[in-house]
């Protein structure tokens, strides 16, 4: 005698055999279902976004048009479903470099009529079917005249030197002067176009970058030519070093003589490696007024200089006040 666990698993192994084959037979017929459903007529709403592309010459286009259109197609249910649900929507671009404008007052305005592009739109997701209605039906688009005027340009640039590391000389930059062009309410309000912020760290080598514009109030009217300049800034490593020279007394009164303490100074600058050989004490020139002890009752009389190469930077001048003693 069979024991009964036996008999549970073969009616279990059953149960799962015809729920598999009802669920096959299920699908298949759904699948037959759902081919001839789709082979039928249907009509549905699809949504494409819209650009717009060359704007008439010297026009502005100054007021917020449709960015998208719904329209209305009667077509077979299977392209209906892969283009409204699995295909990406192409924007649509419309050119108005040929659009008819009339003039009222400061501005220009024109009517487009979107029923003229049904069949583009059929045409561009191959479509056989009808487009029973698009919306907007009409477009209205409002112009302005562009204007333009030349402006300076301002660097917006932040340098931090490494140590050791400075400008060999200024910073330049081409062009300094940039056309800007857009609606003339708007021109009016800008004075200089600046760069985008930009940050140089830590800096030892030489900079020649380009460096885009910005745009006022990121005006997407406003049109910058051209929209970058080219910034140069010459780096060198930089030592610093000493040197003594004599002082040279200037408008001295011929019936005194005056002995200053010390007759000599003490120059402390900064020069690059590169110029370090070049300096000699005839490049520097330090001067003494004596037409001070006229105007001035103090024992000390201020130092002057003069003369200095222009590749070095001063650092310190000692002493920078000499006494004086006036002899008769």
């Amino acid at each position: 005698m069979r024991p009964l666990k036996f008999f549970s698993e073969k009616r279990s192994e059953n149960f799962k055999y015809k729920t598999t084959v009802f669920l096959i037979c299920l699908t298949v017929s759904t699948f037959i279902w759902t081919l001839i459903k789709l082979s039928d007529t249907y009509s549905t709403e699809i949504i494409i976004p819209v650009t717009y592309s060359k704007i008439p010459e010297g026009k502005i286009l100054v007021n917020d048009v449709d960015s998208i259109i719904k329209i209305g197609i009667k077509d077979r249910g299977f392209p209906l479903i892969w283009i409204k649900y699995f295909t990406r929507k192409a924007p649509f671009n419309i050119a108005l470099n040929n659009i008819r404008m009339r003039q009222n007052m400061h501005q220009y305005e024109a009517l487009m009529s979107t029923r003229a592009w049904s069949q583009n739109f059929l045409n561009q997701y191959n479509l056989g079917g009808s487009v029973e209605y698009i919306r907007p039906d009409t477009i209205l688009f409002y112009f302005e005249d562009r204007y333009s005027k030349d402006v300076p340009v301002h660097p917006n640039i932040n340098i931090n030197f490494k140590n050791q590391y400075f400008a060999y000389d200024t910073l330049t930059y081409t062009p300094e002067v940039v056309t800007i062009s857009g609606l003339n309410k708007t021109l009016n309000k800008i004075t200089t176009i600046q760069t985008v912020p930009v940050t140089f760290n830590n800096l030892s080598t030489s900079i020649d970058k380009n460096i885009f514009l910005k745009t006022p109030n990121n005006d997407p009217n406003i049109e910058i030519t051209p929209s970058e300049i080219n910034v140069k800034l010459h780096v060198e490593k930089f030592t610093e070093s000493q040197i003594e020279i004599s002082i040279n007394k200037i408008n001295q009164p011929d019936s005194i003589r005056i002995k200053l303490f010390p007759e000599n100074i003490t120059i402390k600058y900064l020069v690059a490696l590169k110029d370090y050989k070049k300096i000699t004490p005839e490049m520097f020139r330090c001067t003494i007024d004596l037409d001070q002890i006229k105007i001035n009752s103090s024992d000390k009389l201020d130092v002057l200089l003069s003369v200095i190469p222009q590749f070095v930077t001063i650092v310190k001048i000692e002493p920078a006040e000499v006494d004086y003693l006036v002899l008769k």
